[in-house]
């Protein structure tokens, strides 16, 4: 994982193949706790993860997040 750039709200992207449903989503973050959450995969196939506050939160989304 590269760093974060701070002049962007973007930290990094990962991809792959699913092939359940419903899938078990984890993710960790160096210093905070893990987040994790079942995503129905077939219907919202993009997740963006929000940090605010100290405070992590998966939202679920048909399509990719435009970069600002």
């Amino acid at each position: 994982m590269e760093p974060t750039d701070l002049t962007i709200p973007f930290a990094d992207a990962v991809e792959g193949a699913v092939e359940e449903p419903i899938v078990k989503l984890e993710v960790p973050a160096e210093g905070d706790q893990t987040k994790t959450e079942e995503v129905r995969a077939n219907e919202t196939p993009c997740v963006d993860v929000w940090v605010t506050e100290g405070q992590k939160e998966l939202r679920e989304a048909k399509e990719e997040m435009p970069m600002i």
